[in-house]
């Protein structure tokens, strides 16, 4: 399908969605709901005063109990839910704000835009929408549907929120000047401005940046290796056994202990090689360098590529070059290209599973497991739910493995014109917002505020981890609390991964109530790692987090917000094209990267990219990125 059809055909959708929004706002009320016009003094801001009920202490009370719905407009569709036998936080939740979440709603392999349409066609909005990347705001406002949320709202229902968020943090919600939704989960590189934290905080949660593959923040860009099979090519390094002893007798950060002699991009290819030659097996199959799990092209040309190649810190959509000064289109760019090339000569010799570019998550989790992938990452772990090196080295042991997984850093470094950089919001800033819909009546609206105020308050943050002082549910000496149940203890601060979470109680399952994410402002002082962080090692950032004087932590540089699919450019008609159509383009790119030699993998990556231009303008697309891009990199080099 070209480019042209595609779009008509979405237009087409859109002119018919734009019809119903049209009538929503004339109409000014779905499903019933008693909303009036959000202009002008809100019907909340005049009874608002007389529904609550005011406690001694000061703080807002609500008799009414809410059943509320939401719609979670992000990806196909919501995962399962597995919900705890008992739910102490959730319980505390509910009765102390008297809002239900009754009801969860996903895009059902629709696109954001279209799932709107169809809930407004069908009188089926939800209350609530949470999103990750505020496509269908603009879609949403047009059809009124959305409330505004004054500052004075804000401030007198969800005082906590309004004191969270930085003041640019709100311009992702903003139309004209006025408020229509909250941002939440700060991204982390926001956590150095974080008020009122105490050094400790600030140290254990705001680590410096990492120019190497692994970053101590995120979960998504590092690399493991096995540490029997490191062992034989690296005599010298440290297996898991040796890292723990040394994590035992020193406070610091042990991760400069994992950087090998790997220095360029052949010595990495190399490495890969002299894994194959190994010749190892386990039961019979044989022990590759490297596997896929499921997906896209996202580990094979983001994390893989961009460790051997040398621009870690991007991706293969848009990138900002900055010996040229311009944004460019990752995947018609030579250094992706010749990421995927080396990949699909590795592919094509078996240093990397063929199988696996067709893999289920169930069949790259067997393999890992077995041992058949000497190196993997931490992306591809938590793709198929084992989440990080811990949790895979506790399910290798309870397999009765003879060998751990351990960090693999490098020390290739970035290209000149993708120098390691991080990205530090000029606005925007959060990594997921919520709008409240007009199906939430107007007097609801400072219950259903105050009950999102709650999840930023720390008494919110101690219980979701403890549990109400009431139910006596712990011990604490010199500041360190254990749970009196050993399952608690067991499976909660002791990492037993094979404790049932439905047998936690509701503690810290990401969120105690119906949604499988979590509300959150920033981490906080009450989780289990930061109580325990000095009698208990935290082996990954032990392992991982490099030193604050570190060239490692130190050699990064600041940029504003350049990934194609952010909120910054949800208003440019080509990147909705793009992602509409990404299967598409995504699997040509697949099909060059498994091409049967060089000849046809040239063919295919050419025939890939009139794919990829097929499916949306990516001129366009990068000149109005530019528009938006330039100007805020610009304010962050003034701001410095």
């Amino acid at each position: 399908m070209t480019r042209t059809s595609r779009r008509l055909r979405f237009a087409s959708g859109m002119l018919a969605l734009a019809a119903i929004l049209a009538g929503c706002a004339g109409n000014n009320a779905n499903n019933g709901s008693n909303a009036s016009s959000a202009s002008g003094t809100s019907k909340a801001e005049e009874t608002a005063s007389a529904s609550p009920q005011a406690a001694e202490s000061g703080e807002l009370r609500f008799d009414k109990k809410l059943n509320l719905s939401y719609w979670y407009s992000h990806g196909s569709d919501i995962p399962a839910i597995s919900n705890p036998k008992e739910n102490v936080p959730g319980t505390w939740l509910e009765e102390k704000t008297g809002v239900h979440l009754k009801e969860a709603i996903g895009n059902g392999g629709q696109d954001p835009i279209v799932k709107l349409g169809m809930m407004v066609a069908g009188n089926m909005l939800p209350n609530i929408a949470f999103s990750s990347n505020q496509i269908g705001f603009d879609k949403a406002l047009e059809g009124n549907l959305l409330w505004e949320l004054t500052p004075e709202t804000l401030q007198k229902y969800a005082p906590d929120v309004w004191a969270s968020i930085p003041s640019y943090a709100w311009d992702a919600v903003k139309k004209d000047g006025k408020i229509y939704g909250i941002p939440f989960d700060l991204q982390n590189t926001l956590y150095s401005e974080v008020e009122g934290k105490s050094a400790d905080w600030l140290s254990y949660y705001g680590p410096a940046p990492q120019s190497v593959t692994w970053s101590s923040t995120s979960s998504s860009s590092g690399f493991l290796i096995r540490d029997d099979i490191l062992k034989q090519l690296y005599p010298d390094a440290l297996d898991y056994e040796e890292a723990m002893k040394l994590i035992g007798s020193t406070d610091g950060s042990i991760a400069e202990k994992f950087i090998l002699p790997i220095k360029t991009t052949d010595d990495y290819v190399k490495l890969m090689y002299n894994i194959k030659n190994l010749n190892l097996k386990v039961n019979n199959r044989p022990v590759y360098a490297f596997g896929y799990p499921k997906g896209d092209n996202w580990t094979a040309l983001t994390a893989l590529g961009s460790e051997m190649v040398g621009y870690k810190s991007y991706n293969y959509m848009t990138m900002y070059n900055s010996k040229e000064n311009k944004l460019e289109f990752g995947l018609m760019t030579p250094a992706v290209k010749k990421a995927a090339q080396l990949q699909n000569q590795m592919i094509r010799d078996e240093v990397i599973d063929p199988e696996s570019i067709v893999h289920t998550s169930e069949q790259f989790q067997e393999k890992l497991l077995s041992g058949q992938y000497a190196i993997t990452s931490v992306l591809e772990t938590a793709m198929v739910g084992i989440g990080n090196l811990d949790k895979l080295n506790e399910m290798l042991k309870d397999n009765g493995a003879d060998f751990q997984y351990v960090p693999l850093f490098t020390q290739i470094p970035n290209l000149p014109e993708y120098p390691a950089q991080y990205v530090v919001p000029v606005s925007g800033g959060a990594n997921s917002y919520m709008w409240l819909l007009k199906t939430i009546a107007e007097e609801d609206l400072p219950q259903v505020l105050n009950w999102f105020n709650t999840f930023f308050t720390d008494e919110y943050e101690e219980i979701k981890y403890w549990g109400p002082a009431e139910l006596g549910l712990y011990t604490e000496e010199n500041g360190v609390r254990a749970f009196k149940d050993a399952t608690l203890q067991q499976g909660l601060i002791e990492g037993d991964s094979s404790i049932d979470a439905r047998d936690l109680k509701g503690f810290y399952t990401r969120s105690p109530d119906n949604l499988f994410f979590e509300i959150k402002r920033y981490p906080t002082e009450w989780s289990y790692e930061f109580m325990y962080r000095n009698t208990k090692k935290n082996i990954i950032n032990a392992m991982t987090k490099f030193p604050s004087t570190s060239p490692y932590a130190t050699s990064v540089i600041k940029m504003p917000e350049m990934s194609t699919w952010k909120a910054d450019f949800k208003d440019i008609p080509e990147v909705t094209d793009l992602l509409n159509a990404r299967a598409d383009w995504e699997d040509a790119f697949k099909y060059a990267l498994i091409a049967k030699n060089d000849t046809e993998f040239e063919k295919k990556w050419q025939e890939a990219i009139k794919t990829l231009q097929s499916d949306a303008d990516i001129d366009q697309l990068l000149e109005k990125q530019w528009q938006i891009f330039e100007p805020a990199l610009s304010k962050l080099e003034a701001r410095d």
